[in-house]
């Protein structure tokens, strides 16, 4: 995800940090500054490596219905990838995600794939600025998001 590879290596490595302190990937259990970088950093993962459709396949804890997520996005600043993921949301009925993963994953399955491809394509032409932006959140969250004893 994104080009700059320090930028990568610091996220990567803070997240790294934060699943090593959370057994079983219980974010809820995290502070904010820990869900917003695993919530960002994870989503976006799964959607360059499958689209919206790998990210529907399951939810964060916490954040079944990747409300956490969204705000997170807008909290970083990438505002390009909150407005396709927000996008995406709106499609569904009532702009809620179905609360079971089949019916979730089968309602964005059936829609057109044009504009399933247009969206995953959106939220990943904004994957640098995501990166970008999630590294300048870490570095002026350290405090935060440095592990215990560091």
């Amino acid at each position: 995800m994104g080009k700059n590879r320090p930028d990568f290596d610091l996220i990567q490595s803070v997240v790294g940090s934060i699943e090593e302190r959370v057994a079983g990937h219980r974010y809820s259990e995290c502070s904010e500054a820990e869900r917003t970088v695993c919530y960002v950093w994870l989503a976006g993962a799964l959607i360059e490596n499958g689209g919206f459709e790998r990210l529907f396949e399951g939810y964060f804890d916490g954040d079944r219905d990747f409300v956490q997520t969204r705000k997170a996005l807008e909290r970083i600043g990438a505002s390009a990838a909150h407005d396709a993921f927000s996008t995406v949301v709106r499609l569904f009925p009532d702009g809620r995600l179905h609360a079971d993963l089949r019916e979730r994953r089968d309602f964005w399955l059936s829609l057109p794939p044009d504009t399933r491809e247009r969206l995953d394509r959106q939220y990943g032409d904004a994957l640098d600025q995501v990166t970008e932006q999630l590294a300048a959140y870490v570095r002026a969250h350290l405090d935060e998001l440095a592990p215990p004893g560091a």
